[in-house]
């Protein structure tokens, strides 16, 4: 018997399928999404495609795509999600990225590709191009994300800085554990600037010569930070979503099937609903509000000391733009860049960076002064 092509969707109660999709790479990579949500809808009678997104890595799949345009191949990872059209974005997970100096991202990533930092057995395989395979470009320069990368052979990546797929897969692994969905550059130019070149995950994982432990730990990485903006069901344990913003009473297809108890939930506390419905404030559950408000509200404050005449200020801000609740580490500038949606806004004034410099400087207090805590989130 011939090999058979296979995805792995995460779907309904957060368990695993194994779905068969055909017998050759050329048939796969030509199978629309639309005919794999058909072979999964085989595999969950009853259950309508129509409400259904599927996510790989960091795209939300189109219905009319094929699977070779994002990048799909034997044995990836695919997460599903049930799809409401009721419902309020949800909470994402916490994370931050600050401003480093490029000595600390170099500091940072190599102790991740050395295998010294926090994940140290994840990082113990040793890899390397073959010199004679013609699908790199290899160029005689130092590793420009690791200089201190062992002699071997080093290839170009698209935006013209040399990699070894060791460096490679320990800085884009570094960017996951910070919460990061984009691969971005991290070479120095001649102009002291970061690269900054995003790459997509078809490039890294070619470059970077994945193993297929590491292409399922990326790949379930990726998923997880983009279904952060969903939910999960109390009941049934799938991710659903909501469109609607005026209603925070979800009624779960999948629970209501198996007439589980949970099957009408609050979205903002994810307990089982009581009380009139719709509501958009809170349900009636004792202690039932929105945490990440509370948490705006009621956070200590902190001192940045590199940053003369700023006193203190929050110390945990929502980003302006998507929502995600950042921190500061209290040195360098008072600028962040949101590792949700990459946009750099100021910690103290909470304009965005751009608009904040035409009136101060990344180590000089804002001229409007410290922006009062935030009663009010995003739409993102």
């Amino acid at each position: 018997m011939g090999k058979i092509y296979q995805v792995t969707v995460i779907g309904l109660n957060r368990e695993n399928m194994t779905i068969d999709l055909c017998d050759t790479e050329e048939q796969m990579n030509a199978m629309t999404v639309l005919q794999l949500k058909e072979k999964i809808g085989e595999r969950l009678p009853g259950n309508s495609m129509d409400n259904i997104r599927l996510i790989f890595a960091t795209n939300v799949l189109d219905d009319k795509m094929t699977l070779g345009c994002y990048g799909v191949q034997h044995k990836s990872v695919i997460h599903m999600v049930i799809r409401k059209t009721d419902g309020v974005e949800s909470e994402t997970r916490r994370n931050r990225q600050f401003c480093d100096p490029p000595s600390s991202r170099y500091s940072f990533m190599r102790q991740r590709v050395r295998g010294h930092g926090k994940e140290p057995n994840k990082m113990s395989v040793e890899k390397a191009y073959d010199p004679s395979d013609p699908s790199f470009k290899f160029v005689d320069r130092l590793d420009e994300i690791d200089p201190y990368q062992d002699e071997s052979c080093r290839a170009e990546m698209s935006c013209g800085h040399a990699v070894t797929p060791g460096s490679l897969t320990g800085w884009c692994r570094s960017l996951l554990s910070k919460g990061q969905s984009k691969f971005t550059c991290p070479a120095v130019q001649p102009d002291g600037e970061m690269c900054g070149a995003e790459w997509s995950y078809q490039e890294v994982r070619r470059f970077a010569l994945l193993t297929a432990e590491e292409m399922d730990h990326f790949e379930k990485e990726l998923a997880r930070i983009v279904v952060a903006k969903f939910k999960t069901c109390p009941g049934c344990k799938t991710y659903v979503e909501r469109q609607a913003l005026d209603n925070l009473c979800f009624d779960c297809t999948i629970c209501e099937e198996s007439n589980k108890p949970t099957m009408q939930f609050c979205w903002q506390c994810l307990r089982p609903w009581k009380g009139r419905a719709p509501r958009s404030d809170r349900c009636d559950n004792e202690d039932c509000s929105d945490k990440v408000l509370e948490l705006l509200q009621g956070c200590g404050t902190i001192t940045l000391s590199q940053v003369p005449g700023v006193g203190p200020c929050p110390s945990i801000r929502a980003c302006p733009t998507c929502g995600m609740r950042v921190e500061h580490d209290k040195t360098g500038c008072k600028n962040i860049v949101c590792p949700r949606c990459q946009v750099g806004f100021c910690f103290v004034c909470l304009k965005l960076t751009g608009q904040c410099l035409q009136t101060s400087s990344y180590f000089r207090a804002c001229s409007s002064g410290i922006a009062p805590r935030q009663t009010a989130m995003p739409i993102w």
